[in-house]
């Protein structure tokens, strides 16, 4: 990796996720805008917030990563760049020099599901950059579970990001706004991305008498609806009433019962972090999520 002496805009690795459109939050062509000076980075008073507390955490989290490793890591506020490709750029959380990996650090309220698809491609750029072999994301969440996500080097995902890194760059470089059927096409042979696939339905072809029937469906469970509604209304009234009623076959009962908690898998994992939770996962299941809309319906749709 290349000490970056002279600031200029790059593909660098927090905007990778963006770029390759997996990012929820903001389009190819919204970070392009941004690169190019077209518009400014908009954020809530929530966002703003959560921003200034992650830089505050940061160096708490790296302090605490480094009592439970047991060894001093490398920090340097300097950007870096990939040896053979100046538009690959990095800010490092933290170093390993000896071992040879990449420390992360995030203050979050999210599972590690959502961490690993949030920040596996930043860690991968990181990687690249350094040449190391080893990531770590290490997380805080909800402000004292320390867990830490061990990420190896994908050399499938690093080829494909830097195909996306050049045609990015250029179209950054030569204000030509990025086509993202383009960058589909480049980031469809990334596996990573492939487990989070949904799948897309196939186009059904049905009878009048059927979409009637549809018509009927929907219209029966928004009544369905409707007596929900009704009911939470009666329980509602009752809910103070403590007890119980009996008279002349009318019976009313409201009194407490207590059911067994969940296992915290979140404690769990803090507390014995050798734990390998895979091990005790049951076989994955398969289940349909039927949805009708009508539209211009009274109601909104129904899921059924």
């Amino acid at each position: 990796m290349i000490l970056q002496t002279e600031r200029k805009t790059g593909f660098s690795s927090s905007k990778v996720l963006a770029v390759m459109g997996k990012n929820r939050f903001r389009s190819a062509i919204e970070q392009w805008l941004v690169d190019t000076k077209q518009i400014d980075v908009e954020m809530t008073e929530t966002g703003l917030q959560k921003t200034k507390m992650g830089n505050t955490m940061e160096p708490i989290i790296k302090e605490l990563v480094e009592e439970k490793i047991g060894k001093k890591l490398y920090v340097t506020k300097d950007r870096w760049m990939h040896n053979d490709y100046d538009f690959l750029t990095i800010e490092f959380d933290a170093l390993d020099k000896e071992e040879g990996i990449v420390y992360e650090f995030k203050n979050t309220e999210h599972d590690e599901d959502y961490l690993i698809q949030m920040y596996y491609p930043q860690v991968q750029s990181a990687m690249a950059i350094s040449g190391y072999n080893k990531a770590k994301i290490c997380y805080l969440k909800n402000g004292w579970a320390l867990g830490m996500i061990d990420v190896d080097r994908d050399e499938n995902f690093i080829e494909h990001m830097i195909k996306v890194g050049k045609y990015y760059i250029n179209c950054v470089r030569n204000m030509v706004q990025p086509d993202e059927a383009f960058i589909a096409e480049l980031v469809e042979p990334i596996n990573f991305f492939k487990q989070y696939e949904k799948e897309e339905p196939k186009e059904l072809e049905l009878e009048k008498s059927e979409v009637d029937l549809l018509h009927e469906w929907y219209q029966l469970k928004k009544q369905i609806a409707e007596l929900q509604d009704e009911e939470n209304k009666l329980k509602g009234f009752f809910a103070d009433k403590y007890g119980k009623f009996s008279e002349n076959g009318v019976t009313y009962t409201n009194v407490p019962s207590y059911r067994k908690g969940a296992i915290d898998i979140e404690r769990l994992k803090y507390d014995y972090p050798d734990i390998d939770l895979e091990k005790y996962r049951k076989s994955d299941s398969k289940f349909y999520r039927q949805v009708v809309k009508i539209k211009n319906a009274d109601s909104g749709d129904i899921e059924i």
